[in-house]
């Protein structure tokens, strides 16, 4: 297991994930069983302590505690585990490198605009999305966690374009947008906004995405200019 995820996992037991930090730490626990095994005895233990009923020390055991140290010098107290202040200046940096991001979320929205989205009856938007997902470079990764839908997404260097394609993916209402992000170092960025059509099926391809090394996330979104994902993270990949 990673640092990352340790700190993750750490920061979930404390119960202080971000939507971002949430969404990254599904993923790697989809990805990874010893993570998974790691977050759900941390949760566990994390809920024990919360419902322990604390119990008061007998005034004599107290006294005698108090005269047992009143002779002890008093030194300042230790500085914070290295572990912990990582992880408050991650928090920190991320806070301020969050301004450049929601400026570069309306450009990428934009981009997401001239998405190839198919809904049948077009070969040459067919044409489109076969020369991603049969390139010889392709990779697939598939996405869990939507109740009973498939949906993939594959992605290819040469064409430096991905294709998303699945069936039985819930509808959304008309103010609605599925929005797929890519997590890195803790950042979510919006990278497409797609919706099914009225069967559930999605053939859509969006030009100009790289996916690698990023944890993928899917979530439903008002439609329209977002920058951080909306919780539940409904798939990841």
């Amino acid at each position: 297991m990673n640092e990352r995820a340790e700190d993750l996992i750490v920061l979930a037991a404390l119960g202080e994930l971000t939507a971002e930090e949430r969404l990254e730490l599904d993923g790697l626990a989809a990805a990874d069983p010893a993570v998974a095994a790691e977050l759900a005895a941390e949760l566990d233990t994390a809920a024990q302590l919360m419902s322990a009923t604390p119990i008061d020390a007998p005034a004599s055991l107290r006294a005698s505690v108090l005269e047992a140290i009143g002779d002890v010098a008093q030194v300042a107290p230790a500085e914070a585990p290295a572990a912990v202040v990582s992880i408050e200046e991650r928090r920190e940096r991320r806070s301020r490198r969050l301004l450049p991001i929601l400026s570069a979320a309306a450009a990428v929205v934009l981009v997401v605009g001239g998405a190839v989205v198919l809904t049948g009856g077009d070969d040459s938007s067919g044409d489109e999305f076969a020369l991603v997902a049969d390139a010889p470079d392709a990779v697939e990764r598939d996405f869990v966690g939507m109740a009973d839908a498939e949906l993939r997404l594959v992605y290819s260097p040469s064409e430096d374009a991905i294709v998303l394609d699945g069936n039985g993916v819930p509808s959304l209402d008309d103010a609605q947008t599925y929005v797929l992000w890519l997590i890195r170092d803790g950042e979510a960025t919006p990278a497409a906004e797609f919706r099914p059509d009225t069967s559930g099926g999605v053939s859509a391809r969006f030009d100009g995405i790289d996916p690698s090394d990023a944890v993928l996330g899917i979530t439903a979104e008002p439609i329209g200019a977002v920058t951080t994902p909306t919780e539940p993270i409904l798939a990841t990949a």
